[in-house]
C-alpha cells in the first residue's frame, strides 16, 4: 500500500455520507463513524447547537476517566443498583432539605400566645428556650448564670462602661453598667460627675407575671440604686455626694465607650451550652439596655416565660424540632411569636439576644436570606434527582411507585372481602367532581345506588379507603349504639397550624370533643334560645325592612347573596356581639370574610381542599389550613377584643361569646381564647352559609308551589293575630306547618350530602351481602353515610323528587324509618346548633310572608339543576326565584255569615285596585274598613281572615 492510501486527511467537523463516498481509501475507517454520526443528527436534532456540543465535550473531558473506569469495573445490573441507590438518596436529600425550606420559610407557629392579654407593654419580655433543664432548673438559677458569666468575662471593664452620651441618651447596657462599684456617669452641658450612693439593701424578688427574680449571685454591693437614673426617668432630684464627685477625663470617656467584641463569642458559647436559648422584648428601646438590677430599681415590670421545645406543641412534632435544634435555631421562632405579640401597639420596639447582646429591629421581609440560600440548594437538588431518574432509571420508579398504588386501591376492599365499586386509578370516583364532569350531588347518588343488595361498599377517596355505609340499622349502631368506637369526624387541618378551625367543636376528637361538647350544649337550649331571639328578630326586621324601603331592589331578587347577607347580620349580632346591616352596607368586613372562608368554588379551592382532605400530613408539613391568614387574624382580633372589652368594662349581652365567657369562668373550665375564637367561627361558618342555603331552598320552593305559601301565610296570619303581631320562641315552636315544610325542604336539599365518621377500636359488624362473612372495621377506617341518597330513595321516601310536606304530618312521619331521614346527623355528634339554625330560619320566613308574597321569575328553574362546580348543594345559575309583593297591612279579625256577602266584599276591592286612580288611599281604606264592619253584623260563620290591598313594588 502507497503511503497516500496510508495518509489520512483531516476530517472536516460537518462529515457527511458524502465524504465518505467520495474517499473510498477511508471507506472501512470513517464511512462508519460518519454514518453513525448522520444518524445520531437525525435522532437528535439538539446535536446541531454548538453550545450543546461544547457541553458535551466539558462533560466527557471532566468525567470520561471516572466513567471508563466505572463501566469497566462494575457490570451492567450492579451499576444499575448503584444508580439506583444513589437516585433514593438524593430523593430523601431533596424532601428533607425541602422540609427544611418550608419550615424555615413559613410563619413559625405563634409560643406565646398564651400570655397574649398579660404581657407587660410598658415593660420587658424575657423568653427562655429550655434545653436540658434537668429538674431543679428555675429561673433564679438561669439569671444567676447569666449574671456570674457577664461578671467573670468583663469584671476588668465593667467600671468604664457606665456612660451618658452627649444627646442625653443613658447608655447602660447589660455588659457595660458596673453594678459592683454601683457608679455611673451623668453628662452636663460644662462636666462630667461620677456619683456613688451609699449600698442599700435591695430585695429582687420574682413575680409569676411581673417583676425581676433574685439572683444568689448579686450581694447588697451589686444592688446599688443610682439616684441618676431615677432623676432621669422619674423625674426625681439626684442627691450628689462631693466625696465621690470626680470630673471624668476625655480619655476615659474613650476607652468606656468600647466594645467588648473579643469577649462576646466565648460568652455565646459558654451561655448557650448552659442555659439554652434567651431574648428579651420591650416596646421601649432603652429597657433592653438595662441590666437585670437596674430593671428592678427602676420597677420596670418583667414577664419571664420558659419554653420547653420537648413538651410545647408550638415546636412541632419530633422531626421538626430535630431540625429547629440541629439546623434552624430558634431565631425565626421567637421573633414571629414575639412579633406576633407586638402586631397591634403602636411601638414595634426591639429584640435583644441576651446570649450575644445583639439588638434586632422588626422588619418586613417574606423570606429571610437563608430562605433563598435554602430554596437555591433544594432546587439543585431537585435537578440532580430528576436527572438521574430520566437517565438512569427511565422512568421505572415513577411507573413502579403508580402502578403499587393503583395494585392497592384495585384491591384494597377486595381482599378484605367488602363489595367494591369500580374505582378509577390515583383519583378513585372523586375524580369526577373534581374535573367537574359530575356535582356532588350526582356522585352521592351513583355511590348510593351501586350494588344496591349490599348493606356497604368500599371505594377510595384518592388514596384513602372508604367505607360507604347504606343500612339504616348498621347506621343506628355505628351513630349511636357503638358511638366509642366511631366518635371522630376525619381530620382536615392540624390545629396547631390551624387553631381556629382545628379546635372547633366539629374538628375535636376524642376527650376533648367530648369536654367542649359539654361546655357548648347549655349555650343551645331552649332557654337560651330565647335570650337569643330578640337579637335575631332586629336583624330580620331590618332585613325585611330594606327591601319595603327599596322596592326596586325587590324586583328580581338573587336570594343567596341575599340570605348570607341576613345570616352575617345575625351571627355578627349573636356570635360576636357586633352590629351589622349587610343589606346597606354591603361591603362591610363581617360578609366579606364570610364569603372568603365559605368559598370552595373554584379550581385552586378545589385542590387546596382535596388536599386537605386526602393528604392532611402534606398540608402539615407546608403549614396550610382551611382558613388564608388575613382570615384568621380577622377572627382572632374580632373576638380577642370583643371578650377584652366585655372583661374591662363589665359589659353583660345575651349573645354566644357572653355564653362562652361564662363557661370559660368556670372553675373546672379549661376554655381559653382560642377555643372562644373556634367555637364562634364555627357558628359563623355553619350559619353564613349552611343556613342561607336552607333558606333560599325554601323560599325556591314556596315559590313554585304557591298553594304551599298561602296554606303557610294563613298558619303564620293566625298565629300573629293570636300574639298581636310579636312572634315568640314558644309560637315558633308550635308552627305545625312550617316545620312540616321546612322537614321536607331539609329532606330534599340536606346541608350535608355526605355524613363521615372515623373508626377508633376495632368492630365487627355484619356482612354485606347475605350468606357472607361478618367484616372486621379496623381503627382510622373512615366511614361516609350519603344522606343525600337516603333522602332520595323511594324504598324510604315515596315520590322524593316531590316537594310534598305532608310527609312530615303527625301521621305520616311515624312512618319513617329512623336513620333515614339525616339532615343534621344522628346520635351524640348531631349538630349542635340545629336548634338555632332553625329558629333564624323560621322568624325571617314568618317576616318576609308577614309583608310580602314570593313569587318565582323567569329565572327560577323547575326542576332544579345543581352546579357541578359547587362542593355544596346550589342551583346552577343561583337563586334568582323570586318576586315580591307589598301587601298593606289590614290584618282585622272578622267574620261573615255567606258566600254572597264575601263575594261583593271581594268585588269591591277589586274594583278599588281597578279605580285606584280615582282614589286616594285613605278613601280606600275607609271603604275597606266600613264594609268589614257591616259583615261583622253578621254571626251565621265565624272565620278569622286578613283582607289585603296588594300592588306591584
Amino acid at each position: 500500500m502507497s503511503q497516500a492510501d496510508t495518509t489520512t486527511a483531516p476530517v472536516p467537523n460537518n462529515q457527511n455520507g458524502v465524504v465518505a463516498n467520495n474517499n473510498h481509501t477511508f471507506t472501512g475507517v470513517i464511512g462508519p463513524v460518519l454514518n453513525n454520526n448522520n444518524m445520531n443528527t437525525a435522532r437528535n436534532n439538539n446535536n446541531q447547537n454548538p453550545l450543546l456540543n461544547v457541553r458535551d465535550r466539558l462533560f466527557h473531558a471532566v468525567f470520561i476517566k471516572a466513567a471508563l473506569a466505572y463501566a469497566r469495573t462494575f457490570p451492567r445490573p450492579v451499576r444499575r443498583f448503584i444508580e439506583f441507590i444513589v437516585l433514593l438518596k438524593a430523593i430523601l436529600a431533596f424532601f428533607v432539605l425541602t422540609y427544611i425550606h418550608i419550615v424555615f420559610s413559613r410563619a413559625p407557629t405563634n409560643c406565646l400566645e398564651h400570655i397574649r392579654d398579660d404581657w407587660p407593654r410598658d415593660g420587658i419580655l424575657r423568653v427562655e428556650i429550655l434545653r436540658n433543664g434537668g429538674e431543679d432548673y428555675s429561673i433564679e438559677k438561669s439569671y444567676a448564670k447569666e449574671e456570674k458569666l457577664r461578671q467573670d468575662e468583663i469584671d476588668d471593664l465593667v467600671s468604664d462602661l457606665g456612660i451618658l452620651t452627649p444627646d442625653g441618651f443613658i447608655n447602660i447596657e447589660p455588659s457595660s453598667v458596673d453594678e459592683s462599684q454601683g457608679t455611673i456617669y451623668m453628662s452636663t452641658e460644662d462636666n462630667y460627675e461620677n456619683v456613688t450612693l451609699p449600698v442599700k439593701s435591695v430585695d429582687i424578688t420574682s413575680s409569676t407575671t411581673f417583676g425581676e427574680t433574685q439572683y444568689p449571685n448579686l450581694s447588697t454591693t451589686n444592688a446599688t440604686r443610682s439616684p441618676s437614673i431615677n432623676q432621669y426617668l422619674n423625674g426625681l432630684n439626684a442627691v450628689e455626694s462631693e466625696d465621690n464627685a470626680v470630673l471624668g477625663e476625655e480619655s476615659n470617656r474613650d476607652e468606656a465607650i468600647q466594645p467588648l467584641k473579643d469577649q462576646s463569642g466565648d460568652i455565646e458559647k459558654v451561655l448557650k451550652t448552659e442555659d439554652g436559648y434567651i431574648v428579651e422584648y420591650s416596646l421601649e428601646y432603652g429597657f433592653l439596655r438595662l441590666s437585670p438590677a437596674a430593671r428592678h430599681k427602676l420597677k420596670i415590670p418583667v414577664k419571664i416565660v420558659t419554653l420547653d421545645p420537648v413538651n410545647d406543641k408550638c415546636f412541632g412534632d419530633a422531626f421538626s424540632r430535630l431540625i429547629l435544634d440541629e439546623f434552624l435555631g430558634y431565631d425565626d421562632l421567637l421573633m414571629a411569636s414575639i412579633k406576633t405579640l407586638a402586631e397591634h401597639e403602636d411601638n414595634k420596639g426591639f429584640l435583644r439576644n441576651v446570649v450575644t447582646g445583639e439588638h434586632y429591629r422588626f422588619v418586613s421581609m417574606w423570606m429571610a436570606k437563608t430562605s433563598y440560600l435554602a430554596a437555591f440548594f433544594i432546587m439543585l437538588v431537585f435537578t440532580v434527582s430528576i436527572s438521574m431518574l430520566l437517565r438512569y432509571s427511565h422512568h421505572q420508579i415513577f411507573v413502579f411507585i403508580v402502578i403499587s398504588l393503583i395494585y392497592f386501591q384495585l384491591t384494597y376492599w377486595k381482599k378484605k372481602g367488602v363489595p367494591t365499586m369500580l374505582n378509577y386509578p390515583l383519583f378513585g370516583l372523586n375524580w369526577m367532581v373534581f374535573f367537574g364532569k359530575r356535582s356532588f350531588q350526582e356522585l352521592n347518588t351513583m355511590i348510593y345506588e351501586m350494588l344496591p343488595g349490599a348493606k356497604y361498599v368500599g371505594t377510595m377517596d384518592f388514596a384513602t379507603p372508604l367505607l360507604i355505609v347504606r343500612d339504616p340499622d348498621l347506621l343506628k349502631d355505628i351513630m349511636v349504639k357503638q358511638f366509642d368506637h366511631f366518635p371522630d369526624h376525619r381530620a382536615f387541618v392540624d390545629e396547631n397550624i390551624d387553631p381556629i378551625f382545628g379546635k372547633n367543636v366539629f374538628s375535636l376528637r376524642g376527650e376533648r370533643w367530648k369536654e367542649m361538647r359539654n361546655t357548648l350544649s347549655p349555650s343551645f337550649t331552649a332557654s337560651k334560645m330565647r335570650f337569643m331571639l330578640d337579637l335575631v328578630s332586629k336583624c330580620s326586621d331590618e332585613f325585611v325592612n330594606y327591601f319595603i324601603d327599596h322596592p326596586e331592589a325587590a324586583k328580581e331578587i338573587e336570594m343567596k347573596d341575599a340570605f348570607t347577607r341576613y345570616t352575617t347580620d345575625v351571627i355578627a349580632t349573636v356570635a360576636f356581639g357586633i352590629s351589622v346591616n349587610s343589606m346597606k352596607d354591603r361591603d362591610n368586613i363581617f360578609f366579606r370574610k364570610g364569603v372568603e372562608s365559605s368559598k370552595f368554588d373554584g379550581l385552586l379551592n378545589a385542590i387546596k381542599f382535596t388536599l386537605l382532605r386526602t393528604c392532611p400530613n402534606f398540608m402539615k408539613l407546608l403549614g396550610i389550613g382551611f382558613l388564608t391568614p388575613s382570615t384568621a387574624k380577622f377572627f382572632n382580633d374580632v373576638v380577642r377584643e370583643t371578650v377584652q372589652a366585655r372583661d374591662e368594662k363589665g359589659i353583660i349581652r345575651p349573645d354566644m361569646i357572653h355564653l362562652l365567657m361564662q363557661a370559660r369562668d368556670k372553675e373546672s373550665s379549661n376554655l381559653d381564647i382560642k377555643d372562644i375564637v373556634a367555637q364562634a367561627f364555627i357558628f359563623f361558618l355553619a350559619g353564613f352559609d349552611t343556613s342561607s342555603t336552607l333558606m333560599c331552598f325554601m323560599v325556591h320552593e314556596l315559590a313554585v308551589h304557591p298553594e304551599i305559601q298561602d296554606k303557610l301565610y294563613q298558619e303564620i296570619n293566625e298565629v300573629l293575630l293570636r300574639t298581636n303581631g310579636e312572634i315568640t320562641y314558644e309560637e315558633l315552636s308550635k308552627m305545625e306547618y312550617m316545620e312540616m315544610i321546612m322537614n321536607e325542604t331539609l329532606r330534599k336539599y340536606p346541608p350535608a350530602i355526605f355524613l363521615d365518621r372515623v373508626c377508633v377500636k376495632q368492630t365487627v359488624i355484619p356482612s354485606s351481602l347475605p350468606n357472607g362473612k361478618d367484616f372486621t372495621i379496623e381503627p382510622d377506617t373512615s366511614i361516609w353515610i350519603p344522606s343525600f341518597g337516603f333522602h332520595h330513595d323511594p324504598k324510604y321516601f315515596p315520590d322524593p323528587e316531590k316537594f310534598d310536606p305532608e310527609r312530615f304530618n303527625e301521621e305520616n312521619k311515624q312512618n319513617i324509618i329512623p336513620y333515614t331521614y339525616l339532615p343534621f346527623g344522628m346520635g351524640p355528634r348531631r349538630c349542635i346548633g340545629e336548634r338555632f339554625a332553625l329558629m333564624e330560619t323560621k322568624i325571617v320566613i314568618v317576616n318576609i310572608l308577614k309583608k310580602f308574597i314570593i313569587k318565582r321569575t323567569s329565572k327560577t328553574p323547575d326542576p332544579v339543576v345543581f352546579d357541578r362546580k359547587s362542593f355544596n348543594l346550589k342551583i346552577e345559575g343561583g337563586f334568582w326565584i323570586m318576586d315580591l309583593l307589598q301587601m298593606l297591612e289590614f290584618n282585622m279579625p272578622v267574620s261573615f255569615p255567606a258566600a254572597s256577602l264575601l263575594t261583593v266584599i271581594l268585588a269591591l276591592v277589586g274594583m278599588e285596585a281597578i279605580m285606584s286612580e280615582f282614589f286616594n288611599d285613605t278613601t280606600t281604606a275607609f271603604y275597606i274598613i266600613l264594609i268589614v264592619w257591616i259583615a261583622d253584623q253578621y254571626d251565621a260563620i265565624c272565620c278569622h281572615t286578613a283582607i289585603t290591598k296588594r300592588h306591584w313594588l
